[in-house]
Parts: structure tokens; sequence; C-alpha cells
């Protein structure tokens, strides 16, 4: 049988490629797999992964382009953390944990940003510090969120909670909005 993980450090600061493809067969990208890949712009998955360890592409600083598979169910720690060139997060209909600081500081994120309502947690830091994020839509399952999830999110000016049952903490983000709501929640 061929290999079904790409295991932990497995290309960790790689600098001699920008696009990896992950063929069809590997189900699992291991802790750190992607780690501080700073050339790497794109990476393309096979559908059969659907399982991420901790971190597998922290400080890819290049990276624009990642889709996540259907069929992963959590998006691990600082899965993304530090990507500052990723353009874009879809969130696929799958997940159900969004962990911390899962793309904190992907600045380059612009716009909406969409959480399905098959997502019933988001982590502390998940989305800190990404700073071009506008709108967020948070899907009606989510029944847990740290304050902290939009923490240096000052862009928000649009909040769509379609979940009455979130649960928020006790600090600030510092974004007027999300203060509001957080401490309305309480």
């Amino acid at each position: 049988g061929g290999e079904t993980s790409e295991g932990a450090n497995a290309f960790y600061s790689g600098t001699a490629f920008t696009f990896v493809p992950l063929v069809r067969g590997v189900t699992t990208v291991g802790d750190r797999s992607f780690m501080l890949c700073e050339s790497l712009t794109d990476i393309t998955m096979a559908s059969s992964v659907t399982t991420f360890v901790a971190s597998p592409f922290q400080s890819c600083s290049s990276l624009e382009q990642l889709t996540i598979p259907s069929g992963t169910t959590t998006i691990p720690a600082e899965f993304c953390h530090g990507c500052t060139s990723l353009q874009a997060i879809v969130i696929p209909d799958t997940v159900i944990t969004v962990a911390s600081e899962a793309f904190k500081a992907c600045t380059s994120v612009v716009g909406t940003l969409t959480i399905p309502d098959s997502v019933a947690s988001v982590g502390p830091s998940a989305f800190e510090d990404c700073s071009g994020i506008t709108e967020v839509i948070m899907g009606s399952a989510v029944a847990t969120m740290a304050s902290s999830s939009f923490a240096a999110c000052p862009a928000i000016t649009t909040l769509d909670l379609r979940s009455q049952a979130i649960v928020g903490a006790t600090y600030t983000t510092a974004n007027p909005l999300l203060d509001t709501y957080f401490a309305a929640s309480k």
C-alpha cells in the first residue's frame, strides 16, 4: 500500500518549491507538514484529505490559494496562522470546529467571511488580525465563539449572527461592533 499521510514536518521550511499537489489516497496532513514553506504559493489537495494535524501551513507567507477539501471536520490550531498572502478563506460545510489561531494574521483576506451552518465552535483568536475582513456571516449551529475570535479585525462593520446561542467570553476585541455584541451576550 501507498502512503496515506504526509507526516509531521514532511516539508518543513522547504524553500525550493512553489506548488505542491497532494495525490489521491493521502488522507492526513501531519503536524507542521508545510510550516515555513515561504515560497509555496498554491497547494492542491486530493479530495481524500480529510484530517489535518496542528500547524500544517503555518507561516507559509506566500501561500495565496488553499482549498480545504469537503469532508474535513476540524480546522486545527494554527492551520494557516501567518499566511499573510492568503486571498480567501473558504470553509467547507462539513467543518464542525475552527480551532484557535486557525487563520490568525491572514492579512490579505478581504471582504466577507462565511462560517457555514455546520460549524459549532470557533476558537480563540481563530481569525485574529484578519484586518481585511469587513463582514462575518456566522452559521446557525455556532454555539461557542471566543470573544478573541475576531480580535484586531477593525474593518468588520457587519456581523450576521444566525445563531442566538453563541456564548462570548468577557474581554474586548478592539472592534466596537463585536465589543457591543459580547457585552450584550453576557
